[in-house]
């Protein structure tokens, strides 16, 4: 088994006959190690001014590679020509390594995340300029949503072979938020007292919790892949990071993918760029992005109901980690993301009428 680092990639990869001794001694080849930063992973960009440039990726402790398994089992789906699954992901290079699990993408250099992109478009205009963008963000999860059913046609996904998931908070036992409720931080303790409020309304939720499709579960601007604002020419959108592929409820990718625009709309005023943007430019780009992944106002109310819901589910177990970390994110004012969230929860019907186009 091959541990990856700096020194290793190029020889990796010219044993894979992906590139030749003579870049290396031109300098032709460009390794950048671990563009996006992560603990779990070691992740290196490959560029070449001739030929494919790649994405290589593989889990950093071999020990615990679960999840490094859930990714190379997807790309071998996106492999499958029949699933149509390419135009939604970065494309694998044949053959997967699953001995060494090493996980090799074609990757275009011109590619940005979403979040980003956001970053490069002025704030005065950003809300206008994102409409289309957003759009296709959800048609981008109704594709996935479409090809990911477990149980389609004569084309089933082998959902035996991934993990389940289902959100933590709704596996929380009475003993859990008995000492979360007792915490000595008055954030951890609203939280588990708020938690215990409504423990039927969670159970409710859990029961009504579908496993009925492949998902990404970590859906979010910075794992969505997009061509810089200044280049058309290129495919617009594809969703990585699948390490966490597991069988769970395809409403949870929309919502999360909502979260962060909600979250954006509780961004503190820190920089003069933050200071010029309207909170309800994010706000009035939800109804877009909801209607566009699951047609949200035709849908049933019970439907737009679970929805609103599991948005307020995740925006508390976001602020859960918040209260925990303290200072994991000190431009995000959590205390309000924790208010909104219980209406999410309690009053969704008046949140609903908030998103309406």
């Amino acid at each position: 088994m091959i541990a990856l680092t700096g020194y290793t990639i190029f020889h990796y990869l010219l044993n894979r006959r992906l590139v030749q001794l003579e870049e290396l001694f031109t300098g032709e080849v460009v390794m950048v190690d671990n563009p996006f930063p992560s603990t779990r992973n070691a992740n290196f960009v490959v560029c070449r001014p001739t030929g494919s440039n790649f994405f290589v990726k593989q889990p950093r402790h071999l020990n615990e590679v679960s999840e490094g398994q859930s990714e190379l089992r997807f790309y071998q789906l996106v492999g499958e020509a029949d699933r149509k699954l390419d135009e939604h992901c970065l494309r694998a290079v044949e053959p997967i390594d699953t001995r060494n699990r090493i996980l090799i993408l074609e990757y275009s250099d011109l590619k940005i995340t979403f979040e980003e992109l956001v970053v490069q478009i002025p704030s005065p205009f950003r809300g206008n300029l994102l409409k289309e963008p957003t759009r296709q963000l959800g048609q981008l999860l109704a594709g996935l949503r479409d090809k990911l059913m477990l149980n389609k046609g004569n084309n089933p996904i082998p959902g035996h072979r991934f993990g389940t998931f289902v959100p933590w908070l709704l596996k929380l036992g009475d003993q859990e938020v008995q000492q979360i409720g007792q915490a000595n931080n008055l954030y951890l303790s609203a939280f588990g007292r708020f938690i215990k409020q409504h423990k039927a309304l969670l159970a409710s939720l859990l029961a009504n919790w579908q496993s009925t499709h492949l998902i990404n579960t970590d859906v979010c601007w910075r794992n969505i892949l997009t061509p810089r604002a200044d280049d058309t020419a290129i495919p617009p959108y594809v969703l990585i990071d699948w390490e966490f592929a597991s069988v769970g409820d395809p409403l949870w990718e929309i919502v999360s993918l909502a979260a962060d625009y909600l979250l954006a709309r509780f961004r503190t005023v820190s920089t003069s760029d933050e200071a010029s943007l309207s909170n309800g430019q994010y706000l009035g780009l939800i109804p877009v992005l909801l209607h566009s992944s699951m047609n949200f106002f035709e849908q049933l109310p019970t439907e737009r109901r679970k929805v609103i819901q599991l948005l307020g589910i995740l925006l508390l177990q976001k602020y859960f980690r918040w209260a925990v970390e303290g200072s994991l994110d000190k431009l995000t004012n959590f205390p309000e993301v924790f208010t909104y969230a219980q209406r999410c929860l309690t009053q969704p019907e008046s949140v609903i009428l908030e998103f309406n186009p």
